[in-house]
């Protein structure tokens, strides 16, 4: 081991930069991908679930025979509903996004260059899904890329990253800075009535 990093650390400044680079870019990969995995199964269970559940919410209503007992499974239905709802929501919440992205940047030390709300467009595979991506572009080392990746993923809003770019790396005050450029895309529940009635863009 000690031959390869004194093999390593012989090599121009040009060659250690694009074997870092390479590293970073699999190892970010890796963590994109894991963050990412399985997204199209949880807006189908979400968009399900919530679809049943309104549906039994909406059924409960309509009987009253047992006035005490309805009232309790409605309390029930509606924490349950509510909880999907803040993985699969019915408002945009733009706004309350952008914050938080914000937010875990300025908690993992990352510079967030530019945050840029993309146009909403339909989801081919579930008609009553509306996607609201989101452009970022962000400067720090592999690691606080990493972990905002992490934090990203561990949202109870479903956020998918995709397009995933890294710039050059430079050395600065001894670290390994990359620029990165990506897209978070959130993901809303449309209601039937709007998605029959509302024409958006697909992509």
């Amino acid at each position: 081991m000690e031959q390869y990093l004194e093999s390593f650390n012989k090599q121009p400044m040009h060659i250690k930069a694009a074997a870092i680079a390479g590293a970073i870019v699999l190892v970010t990969a890796g963590v994109w991908y894991s963050s990412i995995r399985g997204l199209d199964e949880r807006i189908d269970v979400q968009t399900s679930q919530e679809s049943r559940l309104k549906s039994e919410l909406a059924e409960k209503t309509a009987q009253a025979n047992n006035l005490n007992e309805l009232i309790r499974e409605m309390e029930m239905l509606e924490i349950k509903l509510a909880e999907a709802l803040a993985e699969l929501p019915e408002g945009k919440d733009i706004d309350e996004l952008l914050a938080q992205f914000h937010d875990i940047g300025r908690r993992v030390g990352l510079e967030i260059r530019t945050v840029e709300p993309l146009a909403e467009r339909a989801e081919p595979t579930a008609d009553f899904v509306r996607a609201l991506p989101v452009k970022l572009v962000v400067k720090g080392n592999f690691h606080e890329v990493a972990l905002f990746l992490q934090e990203v993923s561990n949202l109870r809003r479903i956020v998918n990253v995709s397009n995933l770019k890294l710039a050059q790396p430079e050395l600065r005050n001894e670290k390994v800075v990359v620029g990165t450029e990506f897209v978070a895309t959130a993901y809303r529940f449309a209601p039937p009535a709007e998605a029959a009635g509302q024409k958006v863009a697909r992509p």
